[in-house]
């Protein structure tokens, strides 16, 4: 077998990695009340990993380090959510707010799917 029929097609991009993880309360709040983990399915999405194949299929291209403005613009949206009424509540481990705070991240994280599978967002 040939080095390119072992290179992988597809590269599975996290929404919300460990970089974005260890820097967000929110997020860690949230795992430790088990309503966000960063392997559910719901962070996942497969992208090409060859440009010009996510260029033919109109999606974004894998990247293993997504760029610093998407890691930016990522934490400033969480920071928002915890700054809500909501996440101060749930900071506090209201668990109404638990659950409206963890419905806003998955908004979150749906959209950046959607993005990236319609090429309008770019990690790299």
């Amino acid at each position: 077998m040939s080095a390119s029929e072992q290179d992988p097609v597809l590269g599975s991009q996290y929404t919300i990695d460990a970089f974005i993880f260890e820097r967000s309360a929110l997020l860690k709040t949230l795992h430790e009340a088990g309503l966000f983990t960063i392997e559910a399915s719901l962070n996942k999405l497969y992208l090409p990993v060859d440009k010009a194949l996510a260029d033919q299929m109109g999606c974004s291209q894998f990247s293993p380090q997504p760029v610093a403005s998407y890691y930016e613009g990522m934490l400033e949206h969480l920071k928002r959510i915890e700054d809500s009424a909501d996440g101060q509540a749930a900071m506090q481990l209201e668990a109404g707010a638990l659950q409206r705070v963890a419905e806003s991240v998955e908004k979150l994280q749906l959209t950046v799917k959607a993005a990236l599978i319609n090429g309008d967002l770019f990690l790299g």
